[in-house]
């Protein structure tokens, strides 16, 4: 082959956008043996998990908690809290809500 540096260019962009096409598509090409028995057994839906009876889920551990000490609010600029718990904030949105201006 006696391709030149910009008509190769050309030829790996045309191979990769063949390829995304292909995923987009779901197209899948098989290489080797696949692990996995087929037609072996039904598809069973899976179970939903079920709620106690008082209709709360306890969580396990503590999810989401991150330390707000040093954390500085970008509503008042004070540290200590973020924006969604900043007092004055949460009130410019309660009265923006009730449709009082502070101007």
């Amino acid at each position: 082959m006696d391709y030149d540096l910009y008509e190769m260019l050309n030829m790996l962009i045309d191979y990769e956008n063949q390829l995304a096409s292909e995923k987009k598509k779901g197209t899948v090409m098989l290489v080797g043996n696949s692990s996995k028995k087929k037609g072996k057994g039904k598809n069973k839906p899976k179970k939903k998990p079920t709620a106690p009876k008082g209709g709360v889920t306890k969580l396990k551990g503590i999810i989401g908690k991150a330390d707000q000490s040093d954390a500085e609010c970008f509503h008042c600029k004070k540290i200590g809290h973020s924006k969604r718990n900043c007092q004055e904030y949460l009130v410019t949105l309660n009265d923006k809500k009730q449709g009082v201006s502070n101007k």
